[in-house]
């Protein structure tokens, strides 16, 4: 794990955003889907696996930001899930607690729509992919309030996989693996960058939602350091955040795709200079 790409977690929004950023720094020759390993939690786990999968990226671009924009929206109202969020937040005495009511918020919540639903979307999407060598995708079980990372040689369902980081308590129901319950990854962060520790160098695509965890973005980046790696956070521009609030500002609304991911080009080919510096220094 010499060179880490942290990828959060942030819905469709998040989805669009790493996607297009990422695309964008690819044309002007500048490839972060090598890093030595890729940590995806919730959105950024479908981009971690298209990212290390060997599709080129007009593939990913066709199925992650065109064929998207039929699905359902499965959650229209997003703010009282972020209130329950923020009251979560304030019940709880330390992290633990925090985790573990967000699991109990995970197995209790009734959601619209069923796991099957959310694999199956998953799998539409995705169609035939390989587990990247290099892909790690969180996740957290509820039962245990702990967190879990799953790898190539785990040999589990990538798409399960991909669906039990991507369950985010009160939008989605939690995923079934191997009899076990797991729902988000973000129930410790919204980005578990804390994970690469033993990394030289850290890139860290934060969508950065208004969302408080028990880990910030901001309490990963000084355990890092404590550990003595280097880090570049990159969270979204301004040009993407307009964007995002002409379109609605429902962040897990499949329709916002297109429209945040060609933002996110720009702002991509923008930070071209500051990501090589980052990388060749």
């Amino acid at each position: 794990m010499k060179n880490t790409l942290v990828l959060g977690g942030g819905g469709q929004f998040g989805i669009a955003w790493e996607l297009g950023l990422l695309y964008g720094l690819n044309t002007k020759d500048i490839n972060l889907r090598k890093m030595d390993a890729i940590i995806g939690t919730s959105a950024g786990s479908q981009v971690g696996a298209a990212i290390a999968s060997n599709w080129n990226w007009d593939k990913i671009w066709q199925n992650q930001i065109e064929l998207t924009i039929n699905e359902e929206n499965p959650e229209p109202n997003m703010h009282k899930v972020f209130e329950k969020y923020n009251q979560i937040s304030k019940q709880a005495k330390d992290g633990d607690e925090w985790v573990a009511l967000l699991c109990q918020y995970a197995k209790t919540h009734v959601t619209r729509l069923d796991e099957n639903v959310h694999i199956q979307q998953i799998k539409n999407r995705f169609q035939q992919i390989n587990w990247g060598a290099n892909l790690h995708i969180t996740g957290t079980n509820i039962d245990t309030y702990t967190r879990k990372v799953w790898k190539a040689e785990d040999n589990v369902d990538i798409y399960k996989a991909l669906s039990a980081s991507s369950s985010l308590p009160g939008v989605w129901p939690p995923t079934t693996i191997n009899e076990k319950l797991y729902s988000d990854g973000g129930s410790y962060s919204m980005e578990n960058a804390d994970l690469a520790i033993e990394a030289e160098k850290v890139i860290i695509l934060s969508p950065h939602l208004p969302v408080d965890t028990p880990l910030s973005l901001e309490d990963q980046i000084n355990i890092l350091k404590q550990h003595n790696t280097e880090v570049l956070a990159i969270t979204p521009s301004s040009e993407v955040l307009q964007k995002l609030k002409v379109l609605g500002g429902n962040t897990v609304d499949p329709s916002i795709r297109r429209g945040i991911a060609e933002a996110a080009i720009q702002q991509g080919i923008a930070i071209k200079d500051k990501v090589k510096q980052f990388i060749e220094k």
